[in-house]
């Protein structure tokens, strides 16, 4: 299990032009594969800002720093001359790329720039990622500090198949290594500060922790544990007192998704013999459809 920190660069995401959703998803396929994200940062394309960001991921232990943006062919798109120069080594060409670049153009009828050959220098030792849909392939650099360095283009169109490219390249990186557990209590009907005051005074070994996500109407209590840790009766313990203390309100557990959301509530009407009446003022009718199962 690596221990990732994930960056964002550009002006256009810290002012706010562009969504930043790169973050959101790379943190998400990082979770997939069993790693630990540490931090998300985002930075201008300014020199100092980005050696800011690299240095403070450094000091938090990282093993692995992704980052997305700035390898385009402008002078503004410094992310690889940041990255050589923060671990001290060189740029070297690679043909490959500029070769790609070249088909791509042509494929479009359009003549290459000579500023895109900027795009075909890497940190020495990288593996390159190409990039099949569009100009700016990606590298991936072990930097001689032991932590390294993966490097993806901005746009998701470009970014997500990538993303794909390095998992078959790297398959130790796509090994799922997954040591940690979750076990989510849906709730409704409570708000977050008093389940915390009904349930907190229970003990939890100190391997274990326990978090909320509050998503009106709803109240998720997250119990987060390594697998190496648990036995056939502590986390069922520990549940077991938490939905004593919170009956009424539990009404789905384990993993949860729309499909354990609507059969939770099924159930819930069920035991309960009562009807169901939807006061719907934002979904436009989604609520009911989701809570709606033909016989």
């Amino acid at each position: 299990m690596l221990n990732i920190g994930i960056m964002a660069i550009g002006d256009e995401v810290i002012e706010g032009d562009t969504l930043n959703s790169n973050s959101s998803w790379i943190a998400k396929q990082c979770k997939i594969l069993g790693h630990h994200v540490l931090f998300h940062s985002g930075c201008r394309d300014e020199p100092h800002d980005m050696h800011a960001c690299l240095d403070f991921f450094e000091s938090q232990g990282c093993h692995l720093i992704i980052t997305s943006g700035g390898l385009g062919p402008t002078a503004d798109d410094r992310t690889r001359h940041i990255i050589a120069e923060h671990f001290q080594t060189d740029l070297e060409w690679n043909e490959s790329s500029w070769q790609r670049i070249n088909d791509f153009f042509n494929s479009i009828n359009m003549q290459v720039a000579q500023s895109n050959r900027h795009q075909c220098y890497f940190p020495k030792g990288s593996i390159v990622l190409a990039n099949q849909h569009g100009t700016a392939d990606g590298f991936y650099f072990e930097t001689p500090k032991k932590i390294s360095v993966l490097t993806l283009p901005g746009p998701p169109r470009e970014l997500h198949p990538m993303w794909k490219q390095l998992c078959e390249r790297l398959p130790a990186f796509a090994l799922k290594q997954d040591q940690r557990r979750r076990y989510t209590l849906r709730t409704v009907g409570l708000g977050e500060s008093t389940i915390a005051d009904r349930i907190e005074h229970i003990e939890i070994p100190k391997d274990f922790s326990l978090g909320y996500r509050a998503h009106a109407p709803f109240v998720d209590v997250k119990l987060n544990y390594l697998k190496q840790t648990n036995n056939r009766t502590t986390v069922p313990s520990i549940i077991a007192q938490y939905k004593k203390l919170l009956a009424g309100h539990v009404f789905n557990e384990g993993e949860t998704s729309f499909d354990a959301l609507r059969e939770g509530l099924r159930q819930l009407l069920i035991t309960k013999s009562s009807p169901l009446v939807i006061q719907d003022y934002f979904s436009e009718g989604e609520l009911a459809k989701l809570c709606y199962q033909q016989d």
